[in-house]
C-alpha cells in the first residue's frame, strides 16, 4: 500500500517518498478520504500472446482474433478475483475501499502507470513497463483502489457508475 500524505488543488495526491499521483476531478472525488492505495500489476503471462502471434502469421485471422480476445476476458477476470481479494483483507482490517482506477482510463493519465512500478516489484512476475507506458506481456493490467476508514464513495462494485463522468461507457445503459 501506499500512504497518501494529501490530496492538493489541481488534481494531485501527494503521496509517500514524493511521489504524486495526478487524477481526474472525478477520480479525486472517488478518492476522498483514503488514507492510502492499494496498488497492483496483473498478468496472465506472454504464452497467448505468442500463440496469437503465431496464428496471425499463418493466416488464422479470426482464430488469432478469438484467442485474443479470450486473453483479454482472461486477465481482466483474473484481475477482478484479485482486486476482491485485496478488498476483502483490507474490509477485515476495518478498511472501506474505493473502486479501482487503471492508468489510462477515466481522465488518470497512462503516464502515471510509472507510479505504480515504482512502488511494486512488477518484474518479479515478468511484467515490465515501456518508455511509452504500456505493459509487457500486453495481458497485464494495473490498478490502485482507494483506502480508508472514512472513504465517502466506497464500492465493492468495479462498475459502479454513480460517479463516472464518461458519456461513452459499456457499463452505462
Amino acid at each position: 500500500m501506499i500512504k497518501i500524505i494529501c490530496f492538493t488543488s489541481r488534481g494531485r495526491i501527494d503521496l509517500e517518498d514524493e511521489l504524486v499521483f495526478r487524477f481526474s476531478k472525478s477520480l479525486i472525488n472517488q478518492s476522498k478520504g483514503s488514507s492510502h492505495f492499494l496498488v497492483g500489476v496483473i498478468t496472465i503471462g506472454d504464452f497467448l500472446e505468442k500463440k496469437v502471434s503465431e496464428l496471425f502469421s499463418q493466416g488464422e485471422y479470426p482464430r488469432a482474433l478469438a484467442l485474443d480476445a479470450v486473453g483479454t476476458v482472461a486477465v481482466e477476470d483474473f484481475s477482478r478475483e484479485v482486486r476482491k481479494l485485496a478488498r476483502q483483507e483490507v474490509k477485515e482490517q476495518g478498511f472501506k475501499t474505493s473502486r479501482h482506477f487503471s492508468p489510462g482510463y477515466g481522465g488518470w493519465e497512462i503516464s502515471q502507470q510509472d507510479i505504480i512500478f515504482r512502488t511494486i516489484p512488477a518484474d518479479n512476475i515478468g511484467v515490465r513497463l515501456t518508455k511509452g507506458y504500456m505493459m509487457l506481456p500486453q495481458k497485464s493490467l494495473s490498478w490502485a483502489i482507494g483506502v480508508g476508514k472514512e472513504i465517502f464513495t466506497s464500492s465493492e462494485e468495479d462498475n459502479n457508475c454513480e460517479n463516472c463522468q464518461s458519456k461513452y461507457c459499456n457499463y452505462k445503459l
